[in-house]
């Protein structure tokens, strides 16, 4: 039985090896921290993911993976945080993977994006002894149901991104553990060594107009005595609502995924696998499910309206960000001038109103106070001369006027008071003879100063 035991093992560590040790994964494009640390916090909003991955249907004990993870970037947009938790079973083997991962960005230049990522977790190694087939059901060997190890894992990652390029390279397994597992039943020990792997990344976003983005994604996975193996991916997206990708996976398949984003808050996506002819003689094809949600900063910050409604449901290159971040500002800059065209409205109507109450008693003030161009050659030195474009009772009216009077004719002015402190008279500049007064009248009137006033600018003298 024992030797049936070491066959069974080595088998399923042969299997394991042909898709290396770790999970795959086909809908990385939507959820890039499941290969790289690096990624932790990479978008605007935390997310939360759930997937769940059954290779090769139809075959016996072939890989079948759940995983959750969540991350996101802390206040200050260049530390990310994560955690990630994965549950893959392949024949008699399984492993639980529970890792908390850290990442920070360095900002080289506008363009120029360098992240540093690390995991550090445990990983729970099993063997399940009670799935193994026996002619004797009272083997010794098959007392243990299941027998667990524990080991410290560790991965680290680094993310380049510039413009629309972005780079990855991660290692996982770092520290190589050898984990020991323990027959009590006749004292023998299997050992089971894990080995680092080296999975590289290289994506490159294509604006195609002004909704859509193709992106295509060179995948290579390395692990020691294994042959490299690729993925090479084009997926397209349209307005971060709606995606679709088609990847082929050397040694293992084609993959055809699709996803799409609810109310842009909700991530669903899904992709099938149609294996190579050798696999598909023993059985049929992969899924993978995912689904995701949006959640608040990290640290309780809140995001602004361009992002709630601008949603990204999955991870684009440092490109993408910047353009995001230059659209933030726009709509913020786009929401104050339109806070500004409402408050200047706000002041017109204010002025014109102000200036149909008091019209009469305007009037008035004019036909009283103005001084008669036509009727004097020369200005009484002893006195001031203003030229008055406006008029009201009320000191902050004045300055309103002010305001409005400035932003709508760039026509600059001061205030002042009538002899009987009755009126603040807002006027654009004090004069020296008539003529200066005619010429500037005209000039105002040139300006269209009087499409705000009552009547036309008029000459006040001081009373002092």
């Amino acid at each position: 039985m024992r030797a049936i035991l070491i066959l069974l093992v080595v088998f399923g560590l042969g299997w394991s090896a042909q898709a290396q040790q770790t999970p795959l994964f086909s809908q990385y494009y939507v959820n890039p921290y499941l290969l790289n640390p690096a990624f932790a916090g990479s978008d605007i909003q935390a997310r939360a993911f759930l997937t769940y991955r059954k290779q090769w249907t139809g075959i016996p004990g072939a890989p079948e993976t759940q995983a959750f993870s969540i991350d996101g970037a802390l206040n200050n947009e260049n530390m990310g945080l994560g955690i990630i938790l994965f549950n893959d079973i392949t024949n008699i083997l399984g492993r639980l993977n529970l890792m908390g991962s850290y990442s920070y960005k360095i900002d080289l230049s506008e363009q120029q994006h360098l992240t540093l990522g690390a995991s550090l977790g445990v990983l729970q190694n099993r063997i399940y002894f009670d799935r193994i087939n026996s002619d004797s059901p009272d083997d010794p060997t098959l007392l243990n149901d299941v027998d667990n190890k524990s080991v410290l894992d560790g991965n680290i990652g680094i993310k380049y991104g510039y413009n629309k390029l972005l780079f990855g390279f991660a290692v996982t397994q770092l520290f190589q553990n050898e984990i020991n597992h323990e027959n009590a039943a006749d004292f023998k020990t299997l050992d089971f060594s894990l080995i680092r792997h080296y999975t590289t990344t290289i994506q490159y976003d294509f604006d195609l107009g002004r909704s859509f983005t193709l992106t295509p994604i060179v995948l290579m996975r390395v692990a020691q005595g294994l042959s490299p193996q690729f993925d090479i991916s084009a997926n397209i997206n349209y307005q971060s609502k709606l995606w679709a990708g088609v990847a082929y996976r050397t040694q293992i398949g084609t993959n055809f995924s699709m996803g799409f984003a609810i109310d842009d808050k909700f991530i669903v996506g899904y992709s099938y696998e149609v294996p190579t002819k050798k696999i598909r003689e023993l059985g049929k094809g992969s899924h993978e499910f995912t689904i995701g949600l949006r959640l608040n900063k990290i640290g309780g910050g809140k995001s602004t309206a361009a992002q709630e409604t601008n949603f990204s449901p999955i991870y684009t290159s440092d490109h993408h960000l910047a353009n995001q971040e230059k659209y933030d500002a726009l709509e913020q800059k786009n929401r104050q001038l339109k806070e500004e065209v409402e408050e200047q409205s706000k002041e017109l109507a204010l002025v014109r109103s102000m200036m149909q109450e008091h019209r009469k008693e305007l009037e008035q003030l004019i036909k009283s106070s103005a001084v008669d161009l036509e009727s004097n050659e020369t200005f009484d030195p002893d006195h001031e001369y203003y030229l008055v474009i406006g008029a009201t009772r009320d000191f902050q009216e004045a300055k309103t006027f002010q305001r409005m009077i400035k932003r709508e004719t760039d026509t600059e002015s001061r205030i002042t008071q009538n002899a009987k402190k009755t009126w603040y008279l807002i006027y654009s500049g004090t004069l020296h003879s008539p003529e200066e007064a005619q010429n500037k009248i005209k000039a105002l009137n040139e300006n269209k100063v009087h499409d705000y006033i009552v009547g036309t600018p008029w000459v006040y003298q001081s009373q002092d």
